[in-house]
């Protein structure tokens, strides 16, 4: 069984009662919900809420194969591997069994996303999955004395073309695949052999201001449509 799991608080500092904040016409939680409840391959997407308000509105959406269940408050300090650890302790899952975590925050994850991934999770045999974008950027860091920067991916003498520089992911919190003996085991969203679903660009961008709601707002009016971007590879 692959079961999709998801965490939702009410309380949020930057955007009041942001998984509830309206986007495209909805609030944004559906968004997510609703393209893991059309996904063939997910059995069951439980909906990890600590609000009636969520609860509700969750509920009168009427979305096939979703569960809602109310948790204790989860505070600004309350991490996402500990509520999901202490959700999937109650339940009877066989080892074997499949969790994909996702958030609301990602309303450009796609069905076709979510199946892709899980496909590409069983055929190559990962202990864990994490979709992420490619980024192909000349990278710097801080060196040990706090002061000066040294590049990470090329060198300054021999500069190439942003093509040719060895390429990083970076994780864009809409996937992360692994078993349920996995979580059990280790309390962590991924351990192991740990496997890469790429997605585009434009899916790196986490809703966390007024601001990314109006952006991501505009794109997705000008890509609903867009066969190519509902199909990621």
């Amino acid at each position: 069984m692959n079961y999709c799991i998801l965490t939702m608080r009410i309380g949020s500092k930057r955007i009041p009662k942001k998984n509830l904040y309206p986007f495209l016409g909805e609030p944004l939680c559906i968004h997510v919900i609703r393209e893991a409840s059309n996904t063939p391959e997910i059995d069951k997407v439980i909906c990890l809420v600590d609000s009636e308000e969520i609860e509700d509105t969750i509920f009168n959406y009427n979305l096939p194969k979703v569960e809602i269940v109310l948790v204790p408050i989860m505070g600004d300090q309350s991490k996402t591997d500990f509520v999901i650890h202490r959700e999937l302790s109650k339940r009877d899952f066989n080892d074997e069994d499949t969790i994909i975590l996702t958030q609301v925050t990602s309303p450009l994850t796609t069905s076709f996303d979510f199946s892709e991934s899980i496909k590409l999770y069983n055929s190559r045999q990962y202990d864990s999955l994490l979709s992420a974008t490619k980024f192909d950027r000349f990278i710097w860091e801080k060196d040990s004395n706090g002061i000066s920067y040294s590049p990470v991916n090329y060198d300054p003498e021999n500069r190439v073309r942003t093509q040719d520089i060895d390429s990083y992911f970076m994780e864009n919190g809409a996937i992360y695949i692994s078993s349920y003996k996995r979580w059990m085991d280790t309390k962590c969203r991924i351990t192991g052999s740990i496997g890469v679903y790429e997605m585009k660009e434009i899916t790196g961008i986490e809703i966390d201001s007024e601001d990314d709601i109006k952006f991501l707002e505009s794109k997705m009016r000008s890509i609903k449509d867009d066969d190519s971007f509902k199909k990621q590879n």
